[in-house]
């Protein structure tokens, strides 16, 4: 079973959530008294992607973000499977409680990434669902784009969609990737961040930061 098997990328905890609530308020406060950014990495586009090597801590910078901005999210993480010490999957995760095996070594499956058998009907009739919003209002968070995902049309047709919405879209997305995956990194709405051990805290407060900044700019005036 899924829920017996542990999760490299662990869920941060109560804790670690709570202190990460405080630094991104205490950034927006000192924001909204200076009128200044400091010496934090500005977002200026509403469209995030977030890539690096694998286990550089992608989907952990994503759930603190998306926890810590106090704002309604939707979509879905991903999570590696692990059984024994060993990782034999992928987990999907969405943001209103929706779990569901992505990839497996057990898995019989058309399509295979590796030694995993991907799980088509879990991409589309849960992941995909999951980051459609009909409020403008809300983050969108696509965990991840990767390989195994772009094979599914279904969902490359609904990242570009989200990707054009007026959704702010926090994404990751895989370091070396196909067409499909290189022509979302060049699109002129996009920010792409490397993820370094040295950036990781002052790149999710300027992320809050620009998503909420990009939300604040759309409310009207007067």
């Amino acid at each position: 079973m899924v829920e017996k098997s542990s999760l490299r990328e662990e869920k941060p905890s109560k804790m670690t959530i709570v202190v990460w609530q405080n630094i991104v308020h205490s950034a927006g406060m000192a924001r909204g008294k200076s009128g200044k950014a400091g010496n934090r990495i500005l977002m200026m586009k509403k469209n995030v992607l977030l890539t690096g090597r694998p286990g550089c801590g992608k989907t952990t910078l994503i759930e603190k973000i998306a926890t810590g901005i106090r704002i309604p999210v939707a979509g879905f993480l991903t999570r590696e499977i692990r059984e024994r010490g060993k990782r034999v999957g992928f987990l999907v995760e969405t943001f209103d409680g929706q779990k569901g095996t992505l990839a497996h070594v057990n898995v019989q499956s058309r399509v295979r990434v590796g030694k995993y058998g991907v799980d088509m009907q879990v991409l589309e009739v849960l992941a995909v669902p999951s980051f459609h919003s009909d409020s403008a209002d809300v983050l969108v968070v696509v965990d991840e784009i990767g390989k195994m995902e772009c094979f599914s049309p279904l969902f490359r047709g609904a990242v570009l969609s989200a990707l054009d919405s007026p959704n702010p879209v926090l994404a990751s997305i895989a370091e070396r990737g196909d067409a499909f995956m290189e022509g979302i990194k060049s699109r002129s709405d996009i920010e792409v961040h490397k993820i370094l051990t040295s950036n990781r805290d002052l790149l999710g407060v300027s992320i809050v930061d620009g998503i909420r900044d990009f939300l604040f700019s759309r409310r009207p005036k007067g």
